[in-house]
């Protein structure tokens, strides 16, 4: 699944999101609805700031973009770019392959 980039154009510590969607099959879990997770992270003078992993839990009324615009992937800096194409990879792995090693690895990311 395609990763998404949200800027929320403020000047916050938190300013960038990735986004990670879920697919139909993994979006019911323990009766709640999650439709994806997302990172918040920020980049200054080539150093890359990654905060905590949240959900988009639409049962506890969270929504996804928070009144942030989407941005290409290319309009970032490289070290970005590689930091989200590794990230998209292992993620996309992940669902492909569905198995203990590759929800570690993405656990581990």
């Amino acid at each position: 699944m395609k990763v998404r980039v949200y800027d929320s154009g403020k000047r916050a510590a938190d300013r960038y999101t990735l986004y990670f969607p879920y697919p139909k099959r993994l979006r019911e879990h323990e009766g709640r609805t999650i439709m994806g997770c997302f990172q918040p992270f920020n980049f200054v003078e080539g150093q890359l700031t990654l905060y905590a992993w949240d959900y988009d839990d639409r049962s506890l009324g969270y929504n996804i973009p928070r009144n942030e615009k989407k941005v290409k992937i290319k309009t970032l800096p490289q070290f970005v770019q590689n930091y989200i194409v590794k990230m998209e990879r292992i993620w996309n792995d992940a669902l492909k392959y569905d198995d203990k090693e590759h929800w570690d690895a993405w656990n581990c990311a």
